[in-house]
């Protein structure tokens, strides 16, 4: 559980979007809608995922069982886990 944590935990670091809302009062009921995040702006969504900031995240979440960011990024191409199959974003 704690590394799926750590993997929102550092997408939502890496997301470039501030989310905008408009409300509609309509006979005592206010209705909220959320604005596309894409917009005019030509940023990407999110920021490029590196695997060596993941396992300093990684390593807070994983401090109760001793893990260390240096044992996490031993291999640095794959980053230390325990899914069966990782899945973790290309690194910049």
């Amino acid at each position: 559980f704690e590394e799926l944590t750590a993997r929102f935990y550092y997408s939502a670091y890496l997301f470039n979007r501030l989310p905008e809302y408009t409300f509609m009062p309509v006979e005592g009921t206010t209705y909220i809608e959320a604005m596309p995040l894409r917009g005019n702006m030509t940023k990407p969504l999110f920021d490029v995922w590196q695997h060596k900031i993941y396992a300093q995240v990684l390593e807070n979440f994983w401090k109760p069982w001793g893990y260390v960011k240096f044992e996490i990024i031993k291999d640095p191409e794959h980053p230390m886990s325990f899914f069966e199959k990782p899945c973790l974003p290309q690194a910049g």
